[in-house]
């Protein structure tokens, strides 16, 4: 009788000593074995740890205390006030028991689909979890679970939270608490049509329980664009061009931006101090008919050049490369006292081009500027040439500051 119990005793402590050598890293809590992720299964075994299943209708006196965490499947559970998760480093996926597993202090886990792919938005900016939207058959939105703000337990801090459309954030859809032994709730559950990114997420969350620390996830700059101030609206003159520069502040993945446009209205009677001029009253007619071709700013004996792309020609006498394609402008004021419809005749090298006409063109000091269209193409010879403008109208009692001309040097 001794040596049976004797034997007995030898036999329970072989079984005990083998029991606590195997022990598996990972106590993975389901109601049943085809709730079974095969997915987080096959991430802890990246990991190198191993796993048991255990059903939660053993959960009731079960040990824990050997485990390095235990991870709480997605699905419906019993017996859930028996999980140690206070005690025991936990992953949580259910989207049941938020108050059970103190990670919300009131309400449920709130869910989150869309017509769209969910995003979420980390440290590292927004990143793609689901591959499509919908379920395959049932043609239902994927959903993503998330912890309130307004709920969540003080401990649980958020590491990414659910984006879309740049609609305000409302919670952390992976959330970390190192209050005690380490937690993470995941909420991208549906690992059939995890990306890449999401199952690298799952994997950060296991290794914070074993041993992370928390990063929080910055606050935005912005929620939508309201946050990033008022539109703001500015003019200036750009010669006779008003410029209207419109600066709209824009909220992008939760950073603030500004876009600016600007179009430009020409000025019939010129630009000054930010504005538009108005039409001078026209003086009283008196006998005299006379125009004159004026100097103005970067002009060189009353011409103005440029190159087609816009850059001015400054020099007094420039030296240009054959082909080149230019356009040359001149400014005219009505001396006379009539008003008066302007005409040109303009050449180089007795290549005509027209100037665009003038019509009605006030007495007194108005000025106002035209320009040779089309664009001049220098298709000549080395040497130097003169740019000629003559301004016509009848009866021109002073032909002598008709015309300018601007010499030229070509170089082929």
């Amino acid at each position: 009788m001794k040596k049976s119990v004797i034997i007995l005793t030898v036999m329970l402590v072989i079984v005990l000593l083998t029991s606590s050598i195997l022990a598996s890293d990972v106590a993975y809590i389901t109601k049943k074995n085809r709730d079974v992720d095969k997915t987080f299964l096959g991430v802890f075994n990246e990991l190198g740890l191993e796993t048991d299943i255990i059903f939660s209708k053993n959960i009731r006196g079960a040990d824990f205390s050997d485990y390095k965490f235990i991870f709480i499947g997605d699905g419906r559970l019993k017996n859930t006030e028996y999980i140690p998760v206070n005690e025991v480093p936990s992953v949580i996926t259910t989207p049941y028991y938020g108050k059970t597993f103190d990670i919300l202090i009131k309400r449920r886990i709130s869910k989150l689909a869309s017509n769209t792919k969910l995003s979420i938005r980390n440290r590292e900016g927004l990143v793609q979890v689901y591959t499509q939207p919908r379920f395959k058959f049932r043609g239902l939105g994927l959903p993503l679970y998330y912890l309130s703000d307004r709920y969540k337990s003080s401990s649980m801090e958020s590491i990414a939270v659910p984006f879309i459309n740049s609609r305000k954030n409302f919670g952390g859809v992976i959330s970390y608490s190192n209050s005690g032994p380490n937690k993470c709730f995941f909420g991208i559950t549906k690992t059939e049509y995890w990306t890449p990114e999401a199952r690298e997420l799952f994997k950060d969350c296991v290794e914070f329980v074993l041993e992370g620390d928390v990063e929080v996830i910055p606050e935005p700059e912005c929620y939508d664009n309201s946050d990033c101030g008022e539109v703001d609206v500015g003019l200036s003159c750009d010669g006779d061009d008003l410029v209207e520069r419109t600066t709209t502040p824009t909220c992008g993945e939760g950073v603030c931006s500004d876009v600016i446009t600007e179009t430009n209205s020409y000025c019939e009677f010129g630009c000054e101090n930010d504005g538009c001029l108005e039409e001078p009253e026209p003086l009283d007619l008196g006998e005299n008919h006379d125009v004159a071709l004026v100097d103005f700013n970067n002009a060189v004996d009353n011409i103005f050049l440029e190159y087609k792309n816009g850059t001015d020609i400054l020099d007094v006498k420039p030296v240009l490369n054959c082909g080149d394609v230019i356009k040359a402008k001149v400014k005219v004021e009505n001396q006379g006292d009539y008003n008066e419809s302007v005409s040109f005749n303009a050449f180089v090298n007795g290549i005509n081009f027209s100037l665009n006409d003038i019509d009605n063109l006030i007495s007194g000091a108005t000025t106002y500027r035209t320009s040779i269209t089309p664009y001049i193409n220098l298709s000549l010879s080395s040497g130097f040439y003169n740019i000629t403008v003559e301004a016509i109208i009848d009866d021109d009692v002073d032909l002598s500051d008709n015309i300018a001309q601007r010499e030229v040097q070509i170089i082929c």
